[in-house]
């Protein structure tokens, strides 16, 4: 984008993915500041600054939204919008990235140029949407399937399959801790003495519940 004489400061990519801990990630890249990847929790994702943000709305509508500060943008209230302005931004686009069989994505693109993007600009940034999304979707159904396979092997598990060592009777050796726990504490939930007595008596909710504190 740079080579194509592009008036880029900053480029941002958004995605989702399956995972227990965290709901997606982002790549951020900005001039003279190079890139970084951040991954979000699900809790950070229902934070003040992701809440009604540009990126939630392009995400769940997969609908385009531009920025244009000093224009009284829907946006330019948003905490996100507002810390973009006090660092010099004009422009700021934001174009769903659309995947077939994973969560809408987002790449968004600002600059500090004065005028912002001018129309053709904005139409080549755009070009970049159907690529972008083929190759984003490759790299979270990867990460997918790693995550669901060590979710249900065991850790690291995912990778070792998908690393293609799955072949019968292979083995490794490892350094482990073994612990043996003792769960008949757990009868002062409802006075059973032993938890399978608890588990064969309680719903399965309240009998994960105590495993989980």
């Amino acid at each position: 984008m740079i080579g194509a004489d592009l008036p880029v400061d900053t480029i941002e990519i958004y995605m989702k993915n399956i995972n227990p801990a965290m709901l997606g990630s982002a790549v951020f890249w900005t001039k003279g500041g190079g890139a970084k990847v951040i991954r979000f929790s699900h809790a950070q994702m229902l934070a003040d600054e992701q809440v009604g943000s540009a990126q939630e709305t392009v995400t769940d509508t997969g609908r385009t939204e531009r920025v244009r500060m000093g224009t009284a943008s829907l946006f330019e209230a948003h905490p996100y919008i507002k810390s973009k302005m006090k660092r010099g931004y004009a422009d700021y686009i934001m174009c769903p990235l659309f995947g077939k069989f994973i969560p809408h994505g987002a790449i968004a693109v600002g600059t500090k140029h004065a005028v912002g993007f001018t129309d053709e600009q904005v139409i080549a940034n755009r070009r970049l949407q159907a690529p972008l999304a083929r190759m984003i979707e490759a790299e979270i159904l990867h990460e997918n399937t790693v995550t669901l396979l060590s979710t249900y092997m065991g850790r690291n598990a995912g990778e070792k399959v998908m690393d293609g060592r799955i072949l019968r009777g292979y083995s490794e050796n490892i350094t482990a801790v073994i612990q043996f726990a003792d769960l008949a504490d757990l009868a002062d939930l409802a006075d059973l003495a032993d938890f399978t007595a608890l588990s064969n008596a309680l719903p399965p909710e309240q009998t994960i519940a105590p495993l989980n504190t």
